[in-house]
């Protein structure tokens, strides 16, 4: 029997495909032409943030499924499709935003340097705003000293009564347009000393409003005050000092250090200090005989030390000093701030007083931990007056600040500190604001300041989290946030939105990471030896459901040939007599009838089968020697007959489940190793007992007659 052509469609996984890749919500999974996806690994990368409102999301056991059925056997897929309201998904990152605003409004003014600082003066020539320094024409009216500097030296601006002014005059002090942000405080000193004072007002002013902040009426002593105003958000606008006059000469009134910030008022920290309540925050090193104390007025020792505070400018203020009397050259004192722990750059500010032939040296450090680190030093004799210092003091680490005195050569070594401030910003007048755990897909503004203020390429962007390979889309949004806020002419607030940049790669601004572990298979054909037929590319479950159905229909034809081959043979049996001859044929158990033909048995004559016949009707002995032989020959025959049909359903089972040659081989063996022995067995019958030739022949091909006989007795 020639062997037929099989084809076993086999499928190969690619060496060197495998992927690992991330899901994001527009990130497809795909492999080349003629390849499909198989889902080997999901992961989601844990993610550990500071914000509290975070939630670690992860896969349902529902969600994996629904993947793996929605991407194997494809040829790409995109899993936002298939779990679409996955937070693995939609829900984005957060983002800390920081930048810097320009603190001091460029009208702010101490009437020093620029003398009038752009502000204009209105009112009668009788009764007007001026610029003075030390004292007043006038007596018993008025400041002797400036605010800034304490000192005869510096200027302020006062009103001055001329002849011909009288009661209720007024004279107003302008500044220059100002431009409005979210958080604007004004502050200022001001000096009301003299019998005739009347009132000082301040005024928030443009074309559409006129707010009267602030207004005092009276004398307040002969000394400098401090007040601070927020201002609100009515556009552009004016700030206006209006004095009004009293009833007589001695009606002088005075103002100082103005100043406009974009922070909000009374944000005052617990470690500045004008010593007029105590010590504040600060700690004085307890030595014998060089300590710092609080003390007003003029010094003990002639020729050093302040004659007045510098918050007051008066006998009256108080201030902190070292006095330096009978105290060896080179003693040093200490004055500590408790613990800061801002983690913020901030600007410490002070007023020092160093006047003294025999002066010494003041240092400030800061100390963390073991780290000692000095930030300014002044020595030697700087004048009797109040000087002003300011620098920046930036540290990752809780820390202290100390001012340390180190006495001169003699007592003429008197050192003062006074007016202790620590601003949350830079003393570049810059303010540096954070926002942080904003989302990432909402909207964000820069609240801190209006865009007019807001500092040029200063915005920063810290993403929870940050990943690989997304520095560049960083850096896009850097520059996008910079250009849309660069805008000098806007008094608005900066809003922007990523939402534009976050579609341009979106995986870039994910909280949560999916991995997906995945294979590109191949599925090809692979003919065994002999084969010439080609495997058709169709998917597996096609293949198995067609091999099913074609075993099951090769099956059924297979048993109605072998039911109508056995219902053919009972129809022409022998008669009963003759069924009865164990050479002939014999009935089973099951009712069914195996027909033995030997009609290929040669050398035998048709007398001697005769005789043989007849000699076994008569001797019922020989008749059961006979019909053992018969069945034992019979029983060789159907071991045949089914090892032949076995051998045919296997045939056509191996056509379609694609078992291995080498079982066809070892089948065909056992078959024909069955032949031998049947053939054996034939030719081993006991010769006493066994029919020759002739007999079978007889029992096989009975005479008409016999025929005809059979049949009448069937029927």
């Amino acid at each position: 029997m020639p062997r037929r052509k099989l084809t076993i469609a086999q499928k190969w996984q690619v060496i060197g495909l495998q992927e690992h890749t991330f899901a994001s919500k527009s990130k497809t999974i795909s492999c080349d032409v003629n390849k499909t996806i198989s889902i080997v690994d999901f992961n989601v990368e844990p993610f550990t943030t500071s914000i509290a409102k975070y939630k670690q999301c992860n896969l349902t056991e529902e969600q994996t499924n629904a993947i793996k059925r929605g991407c194997n056997r494809k040829k790409s897929c995109t899993i936002s499709t298939i779990i679409q309201n996955s937070c693995l998904l939609n829900d984005y990152g957060h983002v800390s935003v920081s930048y810097s605003c320009t603190g001091v409004v460029n009208r702010s003014c101490t009437f020093e340097n620029d003398y009038g600082c752009g502000w204009l003066v209105s009112g009668y020539e009788r009764y007007q705003w001026k610029l003075r320094r030390g004292t007043t024409p006038e007596t018993y009216t008025g400041p002797q000293k400036d605010h800034t500097t304490a000192s005869a030296y510096g200027y302020y601006a006062y009103t001055e009564s001329r002849s011909g002014s009288k009661l209720n005059d007024e004279s107003d002090l302008l500044s220059g347009l100002i431009v409005p942000s979210p958080k604007q405080c004004l502050t200022f000193w001001y000096h009301m000393y003299g019998r005739h004072i009347n009132t000082l007002k301040i005024f928030q002013s443009n074309s559409d409003h006129n707010i009267e902040l602030w207004s005092k009426s009276k004398s307040k002593g002969n000394k400098w005050h401090f007040q601070s105003l927020a201002l609100k958000n009515i556009g552009s606008y004016q700030i206006i000092f209006k004095g009004i006059r009293g009833n007589g000469s001695k009606s002088e009134i005075a103002v100082d250090d103005i100043s406009i910030s974009n922070t909000v008022c009374n944000k005052v920290s617990r470690f500045d200090c004008n010593f007029e309540a105590g010590i504040c925050e600060w700690n004085a090193e307890l030595t014998p005989k060089y300590t710092w104390k609080i003390f007003s007025g003029k010094t003990p020792s002639p020729e050093t030390g302040p004659g007045v505070d510098h918050t007051s400018g008066s006998s009256h203020g108080h201030y902190i000093y070292l006095e330096a009397t009978a105290v060896q050259k080179g003693a040093t004192s200490k004055l500590t701030s408790n613990t800061i722990n801002t983690v913020d750059g901030v600007c410490l500010t002070f007023w020092y007083h160093m006047y003294g032939k025999s002066m010494g040296t003041l240092n400030v450090y800061t100390e963390s931990g073991n780290i000692t680190t000095r930030y300014w030093s002044q020595s030697g004799n700087q004048g009797n007056s109040w000087n002003f210092v300011s620098f920046d003091i930036s540290s990752s680490e809780p820390y202290t600040i100390t001012f340390e005195g180190v006495c001169g050569d003699f007592c003429t070594s008197d050192i003062a500190l006074d007016d202790i401030v620590i601003l949350q910003r830079s003393c570049s007048g810059l303010i540096k604001y954070t926002q942080s755990c904003h989302k990432t897909d909402e909207s964000i503004s820069l609240s801190g300041c209006s865009q007019y203020y807001l500092q040029p390429n200063s915005t920063r962007f810290v993403f929870d989290r940050e990943f690989e390979n997304c520095s560049a889309i960083y850096q896009d949004v850097q520059t996008s946030a910079s250009t849309l806020c660069n805008n000098e002419n806007r008094s608005d607030v900066c809003t922007f939105n990523l939402s534009d940049v976050i579609r341009k790669d979106p995986k870039c601004f994910l909280s949560n990471r999916l991995m997906i572990q995945y294979n590109c298979e191949d599925e090809r054909s692979m003919n065994i030896p002999g084969s010439s037929q080609e495997s058709v590319g169709m998917p597996m479950y096609t293949i198995i459901g067609i091999s099913a159905l074609l075993v099951v229909l090769i099956a059924a034809l297979v048993f109605t040939i072998v039911i109508c081959n056995r219902r053919k043979k009972a129809k022409h049996s022998q008669p009963p007599e003759v069924r009865t001859n164990p050479t002939a044929t014999e009935r089973n158990s099951s009712s069914d009838y195996t027909t033995v033909n030997y009609n290929e048995m040669r050398d035998v004559s048709l007398p001697e089968i005769h005789q043989i016949r007849h000699e076994n009707r008569t001797t019922h002995r020989e008749r059961q020697a006979t019909t053992a032989v018969i069945e034992q020959v019979g029983n060789n025959y159907n071991r045949y007959e089914s090892l032949s049909t076995n051998r045919t359903s296997i045939e056509h089972i191996y056509e379609q489940e694609s078992i291995h040659t080498n079982q066809y081989e070892l089948l065909t063996n056992q078959r024909e190793s069955v032949e031998h022995t049947y053939e054996y067995t034939e030719h081993q019958s006991p010769p006493s007992t066994e029919p020759n030739l002739s007999q079978y022949q007889s029992l096989t091909n009975p005479s008409e007659s016999d025929t005809h006989a059979s049949t009448a007795s069937l029927q």
